[in-house]
């Protein structure tokens, strides 16, 4: 009777250490399948970072607070840090309204000449950021939304700002709803 017992202990052993050993792997499998279908939402405009992409500068690196509806790029190499800022604008006012008041809010702020990038026509809006360094913001209608492109102690002249700038691509359709779409995967 005891070898009974104990060969059936035995047995029911081994069947516990074999129903963890598919647990995990049907878990590993299932967090693999997680992984690509994310990478599949992520990449199903082609874009990597959401409603657009473009060539990040070297030494900016992405800061990981960013959401769905912004990113930020730092290059902390340099004193002060320079940064990068993009944001597709959840109000319904176009670039020209945006740039207007911003000039509004902060009298510092100048209106700089409209520039040309990525075949897009940008407003711009001149200040000075840490240590009076020159920096601008940037307004384009693109899709539907004013997108927004920062730039702390840096312009778009300069070569990091120039890159980011002259390689923006974005989603097709409206910004808006790309931004509620990725607002729901996160």
């Amino acid at each position: 009777m005891k070898k009974v017992l104990g060969a059936l202990l035995v047995v029911i052993m081994l069947f516990s250490f074999s129903a963890c050993g598919d647990s995990k792997d049907e878990e590993k499998s299932g967090t693999d399948e997680k992984k690509v279908e994310k990478e599949a939402k992520d990449s199903k405009d082609g874009l990597k970072y959401g409603f657009y992409e473009t060539e990040i500068p070297k030494g900016y690196k992405e800061k990981d607070e960013n959401s769905y509806k912004d990113t930020y790029w730092i290059d902390e190499s340099q004193s002060p840090k320079r940064k990068i800022q993009i944001l597709a604008s959840s109000f319904n006012k176009t670039a020209e309204e945006e740039a207007a008041s911003s000039l509004d809010y902060d009298d510092r702020k100048t209106a700089g000449e409209d520039v040309e990038f990525a075949g897009y026509t940008w407003k711009v809006v001149n200040f000075k950021w840490d240590d009076d360094l020159p920096s601008a913001t940037y307004y384009a209608d693109i899709n539907g939304r004013c997108v927004e492109v920062n730039m702390f102690c840096l312009t778009a002249e300069e070569d990091a700002g120039k890159t980011f700038m002259e390689n923006l691509k974005f989603v097709d359709g409206d910004l808006k709803e790309k931004m509620h779409e990725l607002n729901k995967i996160k």
